[in-house]
């Protein structure tokens, strides 16, 4: 199981969710809705000449980073 980040297009909460394959159906806690898409985050690595004050994550939706 993966930690994914999702979006409600509902009513706009943002939310994490484990899901196995991304088969399953993901609703909105909030307003239990099925309109929901999968953000995309990207993880920052660690070692060699990696910048100590770059941010650990950042995620966005998955039409690409804004």
């Amino acid at each position: 199981m993966i930690l994914h980040e999702f979006h409600c297009t509902q009513c706009g909460r943002q939310f994490e969710e484990m899901v196995s394959t991304g088969e399953e159906t993901v609703r909105c806690p909030a307003c239990d809705s099925e309109e929901v898409k999968r953000l995309l985050c990207a993880v920052k690595r660690t070692g060699g000449n990696a910048d100590p004050d770059a941010l650990g994550s950042a995620c966005a939706p998955s039409g690409g980073f804004s």
